[in-house]
Protein backbone atom coordinates (compact mmCIF):
# COMPACT_ATOMS: atom_id res chain seq x y z
CA UNK A 1 0.00 0.00 0.00
CA UNK A 2 1.28 3.69 -0.71
CA UNK A 3 -0.29 7.00 -0.41
CA UNK A 4 -0.56 9.15 -2.96
CA UNK A 5 -1.78 12.85 -4.44
CA UNK A 6 -4.23 12.62 -7.02
CA UNK A 7 -5.23 15.75 -8.94
CA UNK A 8 -8.92 16.36 -9.56
CA UNK A 9 -10.06 19.72 -10.45
CA UNK A 10 -8.47 22.54 -8.77
CA UNK A 11 -7.29 20.38 -5.81
CA UNK A 12 -4.98 17.53 -4.90
CA UNK A 13 -6.25 14.92 -2.72
CA UNK A 14 -4.37 12.31 -0.87
CA UNK A 15 -5.32 8.70 -1.37
CA UNK A 16 -4.12 5.24 0.08
CA UNK A 17 -3.90 2.19 -2.55
CA UNK A 18 -3.02 -0.62 -2.39
CA UNK A 19 -1.49 -2.33 -5.46
CA UNK A 20 -1.89 -6.00 -7.22
CA UNK A 21 -0.78 -7.95 -9.83
CA UNK A 22 -3.75 -9.44 -11.33
CA UNK A 23 -3.77 -11.32 -14.39
CA UNK A 24 0.07 -10.09 -15.67
CA UNK A 25 -1.00 -6.69 -14.96
CA UNK A 26 -0.81 -4.09 -11.75
CA UNK A 27 -4.27 -3.04 -10.45
CA UNK A 28 -4.58 -0.30 -8.18
CA UNK A 29 -7.69 0.14 -5.96
CA UNK A 30 -7.75 3.43 -3.64
CA UNK A 31 -9.01 2.10 0.06
CA UNK A 32 -9.74 5.35 1.23
CA UNK A 33 -9.73 9.03 0.10
CA UNK A 34 -7.94 10.72 3.04
CA UNK A 35 -8.63 14.54 2.16
CA UNK A 36 -7.64 17.18 0.07
CA UNK A 37 -3.52 17.99 0.41
CA UNK A 38 -3.80 21.65 1.31
CA UNK A 39 -6.20 21.35 4.21
CA UNK A 40 -4.44 18.55 5.58
CA UNK A 41 -1.11 20.18 5.86
CA UNK A 42 -2.85 23.82 6.61
CA UNK A 43 -4.15 21.35 9.65
CA UNK A 44 -1.15 19.81 10.59
CA UNK A 45 -2.68 16.52 9.95
CA UNK A 46 -0.03 14.80 7.76
CA UNK A 47 1.98 13.85 10.77
CA UNK A 48 -1.18 12.31 12.15
CA UNK A 49 -1.60 9.77 9.37
CA UNK A 50 1.08 7.88 10.65
CA UNK A 51 -0.82 7.57 14.40
CA UNK A 52 -0.53 4.61 16.57
CA UNK A 53 -4.48 4.46 15.17
CA UNK A 54 -2.92 3.43 11.56
CA UNK A 55 -0.33 1.40 11.71
CA UNK A 56 -2.83 -0.76 14.30
CA UNK A 57 -5.30 -0.75 11.19
CA UNK A 58 -2.69 -2.10 9.08
CA UNK A 59 -1.53 -4.67 11.22
CA UNK A 60 -4.78 -6.12 11.41
CA UNK A 61 -4.29 -9.98 10.70
CA UNK A 62 -7.64 -10.26 7.87
CA UNK A 63 -5.43 -7.37 5.52
CA UNK A 64 -2.03 -8.95 4.90
CA UNK A 65 -0.60 -6.09 4.21
CA UNK A 66 3.26 -5.45 4.10
CA UNK A 67 3.92 -1.49 4.72
CA UNK A 68 6.53 1.10 4.99
CA UNK A 69 5.82 4.36 6.77
CA UNK A 70 8.18 7.32 6.15
CA UNK A 71 7.99 9.63 9.01
CA UNK A 72 9.42 13.31 9.76
CA UNK A 73 11.99 13.26 12.01
CA UNK A 74 11.40 16.15 14.93
CA UNK A 75 7.58 15.06 14.57
CA UNK A 76 8.01 12.04 16.30
CA UNK A 77 9.79 11.56 19.38
CA UNK A 78 11.18 8.34 19.84
CA UNK A 79 12.81 8.62 16.31
CA UNK A 80 13.80 12.35 17.46
CA UNK A 81 15.38 10.97 20.47
CA UNK A 82 16.49 6.82 20.48
CA UNK A 83 16.72 6.54 16.46
CA UNK A 84 18.95 9.23 15.62
CA UNK A 85 20.39 8.54 18.94
CA UNK A 86 21.58 5.18 18.09
CA UNK A 87 25.37 5.17 17.82
CA UNK A 88 25.39 1.78 15.43
CA UNK A 89 27.66 2.11 12.28
CA UNK A 90 26.27 3.12 9.13
CA UNK A 91 26.81 0.68 6.06
CA UNK A 92 27.94 2.42 2.74
CA UNK A 93 25.19 1.80 -0.50
CA UNK A 94 26.63 4.76 -2.87
CA UNK A 95 30.11 6.12 -2.01
CA UNK A 96 31.58 9.40 -2.95
CA UNK A 97 30.18 10.66 -6.41
CA UNK A 98 33.10 10.15 -9.28
CA UNK A 99 31.49 11.95 -11.82
CA UNK A 100 28.08 14.17 -11.74
CA UNK A 101 25.77 11.79 -13.12
CA UNK A 102 26.87 9.14 -10.26
CA UNK A 103 23.87 8.54 -7.51
CA UNK A 104 24.22 10.41 -4.30
CA UNK A 105 26.21 8.81 -1.56
CA UNK A 106 23.86 7.18 0.79
CA UNK A 107 24.37 5.33 4.23
CA UNK A 108 21.75 3.61 6.31
CA UNK A 109 21.63 1.81 9.26
CA UNK A 110 19.13 -0.11 10.92
CA UNK A 111 18.00 0.60 14.41
CA UNK A 112 15.89 -1.73 16.17
CA UNK A 113 13.09 -0.58 19.07
CA UNK A 114 11.09 -3.23 20.57
CA UNK A 115 9.14 -5.00 18.05
CA UNK A 116 10.00 -1.88 15.19
CA UNK A 117 12.52 -1.65 12.67
CA UNK A 118 13.64 1.58 11.76
CA UNK A 119 16.09 2.28 8.37
CA UNK A 120 17.79 5.69 9.04
CA UNK A 121 19.64 6.83 5.67
CA UNK A 122 22.27 9.81 4.99
CA UNK A 123 23.62 11.39 2.36
CA UNK A 124 26.80 12.57 3.06
CA UNK A 125 26.77 15.79 0.51
CA UNK A 126 24.03 17.23 2.86
CA UNK A 127 26.11 16.98 6.08
CA UNK A 128 27.57 14.43 8.27
CA UNK A 129 26.31 11.20 9.45
CA UNK A 130 26.24 10.04 13.09
CA UNK A 131 24.58 10.21 16.32
CA UNK A 132 24.51 13.55 15.96
CA UNK A 133 22.85 13.68 12.81
CA UNK A 134 20.70 16.89 11.69
CA UNK A 135 17.43 15.96 11.47
CA UNK A 136 16.60 17.70 8.25
CA UNK A 137 19.24 15.92 6.58
CA UNK A 138 18.15 12.57 7.14
CA UNK A 139 15.18 10.31 6.22
CA UNK A 140 14.23 7.47 8.28
CA UNK A 141 11.72 4.75 6.78
CA UNK A 142 9.67 2.73 9.56
CA UNK A 143 9.65 -1.14 8.23
CA UNK A 144 7.29 -3.61 9.04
Amino acid sequence: MFVRAKKSGAYQYLQLVRSERVDGHVRQQVIATLGRLDVLQNAGKIDALISKQTIQELQKAHRRTRFILGARLRAVKEIREQVLGDAGPYEEVHGPRVHSKDPSPLKIKEVRIADRRYIVCCNEEQGPCGAAVDPHRARTIHVR
